[in-house]
């Protein structure tokens, strides 16, 4: 039985941290496909390679629909949960970063919705914590931080 993708050729433009995973994740799909990454620049040449990503998606950010939306967000964080759970953070770059987000004139910017079912902790400051900080809004959360000088490497030996 042939694999699945055998014959199958793919290319996939950049060798920063967008390019270098879909091109992991088409080869995880398809194991029998010849993927090829074409790019100007790779490894510390990239942008990607100063920067670093923390889960957090924008207000802005949505699918076509909100349960579409929840599906992107849901896959993307179990995917990146599950480096940390199997490989760690020295081989892949992904960690937990804990953190405030505040505000004192926009209470709707420091809530999303989106991430309350996925974040091991997601609230609402207390009362002291946005006067220990001096805000009038606020959230707390538990999140994922992905740093791309350990993550490009390892996409490129998985």
């Amino acid at each position: 039985m042939a694999q699945a993708g055998s014959g199958v050729r793919v290319a996939v433009v950049g060798a920063g941290v967008v390019g270098l995973t879909t091109a992991t994740l088409i080869q995880e799909a398809l194991p029998g496909a010849s993927v090829t990454v074409i790019a100007d620049k790779f490894g510390q040449e990239t942008t990607s390679d100063g920067a670093a990503g923390i889960f957090r998606p924008g207000l802005q950010f949505r699918g076509d629909d909100e349960k579409l939306t929840r599906k992107w967000l849901a896959d993307s964080y179990a995917y990146y949960k599950k480096l940390l759970e199997v490989k760690g953070t020295a081989e892949t770059g992904v960690k937990k970063l804990s953190g405030y987000h505040f505000s004192n004139d926009y209470p709707n910017i420091v809530w999303n919705a989106l991430l309350k079912p996925l974040l091991e902790e997601y609230r609402p400051c207390t009362e002291e914590e946005l006067r220990e900080h001096g805000f009038k809004y606020g959230t707390f959360s538990t999140t994922l931080l992905t740093e791309c000088r350990s993550y490009l490497p390892y996409l490129t030996r998985a």
